[in-house]
């Protein structure tokens, strides 16, 4: 719960462009959404494969002519509706070899009191070039807390059930010795050892 508050206050300080390094791209993209749900903006997710497309909505249609990266940043620099805007695969548009792509980011970050829109960043590497540096700011997911982990747990052991018709067994130390040894992990790495 604190992610989603977390990240609400970032974007309410008026940062156009918040970066999330990190390899869960889909925990991201969930927080993206519910935080959208929750301030009542509507949100939208891009990737260099399907284009733009409302991430509130599973059945949303994909915006295939925003597939390119210029026609996408176009398309949300002239947008007046103001919207929270999650684009995955922007990494590559952001080396010095690709000045328009930094620019119309930086045009967007420079309309940001007029247009409100807020740009999420999120890969799982994300260089940003000194032009832009001054508009960001950067958040990491948190990692996952005891009862977190212990959750993780008893879920993968009902999955295992689920699927084998066996059930999973463990006294109470080897279970507290799995948790603590899930400490410092990522959630999605953490329910893959579990």
């Amino acid at each position: 719960m604190s992610d989603l508050n977390d990240l609400k206050m970032l974007l309410e300080s008026r940062y156009p462009i918040v970066v999330i390094e990190t390899w869960e791209e889909l925990r991201a993209l969930d927080l993206i959404r519910r935080l959208g749900m929750r301030t009542g903006k509507p949100v939208f997710g891009w990737n260099a494969v399907d284009g733009l497309r409302r991430l509130e909505f599973e059945d949303a249609p994909n915006q295939k002519h925003t597939v390119d990266a210029d026609a996408m940043l176009a398309q949300i620099r002239g947008t007046s509706e103001p919207g929270i805007y999650a684009l995955c695969d922007l990494h590559p548009y952001l080396q010095a070899d690709q000045p328009r792509q930094v620019r119309l980011l930086k045009q967007i970050a420079l309309q940001h009191e007029n247009l409100q829109h807020s740009l999420v960043l999120i890969s799982h590497q994300l260089d940003i070039p000194p032009e832009l540096s001054r508009y960001c700011a950067r958040f990491s997911l948190s990692m996952p807390d005891e009862q977190q982990l212990h959750h993780i747990v008893q879920d993968e052991a009902r999955r295992f059930k689920q699927e084998n018709g066996e059930r999973v067994r463990a006294d109470r130390a080897s279970l507290e010795r799995l948790v603590r040894n899930l400490r410092g992990l990522s959630f999605e790495d953490a329910r893959k050892l579990a």
